[in-house]
């Protein structure tokens, strides 16, 4: 067999579906208070295993148009030099994942998600009550085998937007029941008020979803909700930079707001007027409370001193990653959103606005450990269902209204 036979006979997909497989597992564990031996060159086979594997995919299997080849390159162009002018390879891994994921289908990069993220969730979490690995407590705030008891928030708050993508066409009463749970559970042993409003607004979308049909033939508001959920792409990111930067600590209505986010707007403002937006970015030093080193320095008398973390995803990616980066990232969502809206394909959309409105105070929007959201941007998710189809009784042509799958 020659090597173009044997070309012929790989499954772009299944390679892209393994890879990613790999380097999930492997963020995933580094959130964790897990401690990898040899973890330096463990990280180097992982990526390099990975990435070779989405790399091989990209030159060999995938075809690209011109239109394609020039927008991958300006892309790569950007990031290379993002990579450069911050000293991180963060989103040079994201980067190469989301080009990877072309062709391949985003359900079954969920469902690796889904089962790979919630046993792992569910081991740390026993084993931190057996004591096998510590379950740092800040006050009465546990992280139950995660670094920070906020990461464990979010890795569910994240899980759960995952398994309602999946089951968004099927909703049942005890899907409503199981978001309702965890977000109980979140405020009960984590009280981490971001990702329990996460969860209030992701139940809200589901229950608009599940009755979306019937609602906006009586209820024009739905309807008009469902076309332009794509605009909270935009406006959630401008609301917490603006705010940002014109915060005023001497002013009672942005120091009430600052203290019912912790102090978010402060730390933003911060990093605005301590490092400020370069087109490219640059280094930004951080120190949180996450971690053996970060749960030492949150139970020392110092620990205001030393703290500094970005926790606006928005923030973060613009001052560190630089301006261009971040307009790329944020055109590509939106193109993704609105050409799904356009299909009346609202799942992608509706999930993208509530992690976005998440994202203003919580900074895993370009994680992968986290969200697997990032990569439908180039991953094949538009697939129609017949049985979707709603007719308008005001045309005459077949399937005016296409009510989504997507």
């Amino acid at each position: 067999m020659n090597f173009n036979q044997w070309l012929a006979k790989l499954s772009g997909s299944r390679l892209y579906l393994w890879a990613f497989g790999i380097i999930y597992t492997y963020m995933f564990m580094m959130t964790s208070v897990v401690e990898i031996p040899h973890g330096v060159i463990v990280s180097v086979i992982v990526k390099v295993v990975a990435l070779g594997l989405v790399g091989f995919k990209l030159c060999f299997l995938d075809r690209f148009s011109p239109r394609e080849i020039l927008f991958v390159v300006l892309f790569a162009l950007i990031l290379l030099l993002s990579y450069y002018q911050s000293g991180s390879s963060d989103m040079l891994v994201v980067a190469v994942m989301c080009l990877g994921a072309k062709n391949v289908n985003f359900r079954s990069i969920c469902q690796i998600t889904l089962y790979i993220g919630s046993a792992l969730l569910a081991i740390l979490l026993v084993l931190s009550l057996a004591k096998v690995i510590p379950n740092y407590v800040y006050g009465n705030r546990n992280s139950f085998g995660i670094s920070y008891t906020t990461d464990f928030a979010a890795h569910v708050f994240y899980l759960a937007c995952t398994y309602v993508y999946l089951r968004f066409d099927v909703l049942k009463w005890w899907d409503f029941c199981l978001v309702a749970f965890l977000m109980f559970f979140v405020q009960y042993f984590t009280h981490t008020d971001v990702d329990v409003i996460s969860l209030l607004i992701l139940l809200v979308i589901m229950i608009v979803y599940k009755f979306r049909i019937s609602w906006s033939k009586h209820f024009k508001p739905v309807l008009i909700f469902l076309r332009t959920c794509w605009i909270w792409l935009l406006i959630f990111p401008g609301l917490i930079i603006g705010l940002s930067m014109k915060y005023d600590a001497s002013n009672a209505a942005f120091a009430r707001l600052n203290d019912i986010i912790s102090n978010r707007l402060y730390y933003g403002s911060y990093a605005f007027t301590s490092y400020g937006v370069r087109l490219f970015g640059q280094p930004v030093l951080q120190s949180g409370w996450g971690g053996a080193n970060g749960y030492d320095i949150y139970h020392n008398a110092a620990n205001q001193v030393t703290y500094f973390f970005i926790d606006s995803s928005y923030i973060n990616v613009l001052v560190k990653f630089g301006l261009a980066l971040s307009i790329l990232f944020l055109y590509l969502f939106l193109f993704t959103a609105i050409k799904d809206t356009k299909r009346n394909n609202f799942k992608i959309p509706l999930v993208l606005l509530v992690i976005f409105a998440s994202s203003c105070i919580d900074q895993h929007l370009f994680e992968l450990a986290f969200n697997p959201f990032v990569l439908v941007i180039f991953a094949n998710h538009r697939h129609l269902s017949k049985s979707q189809r709603l007719r308008k009784s005001s045309t005459k042509k077949q399937g005016a209204v296409l009510h989504a799958k997507k």
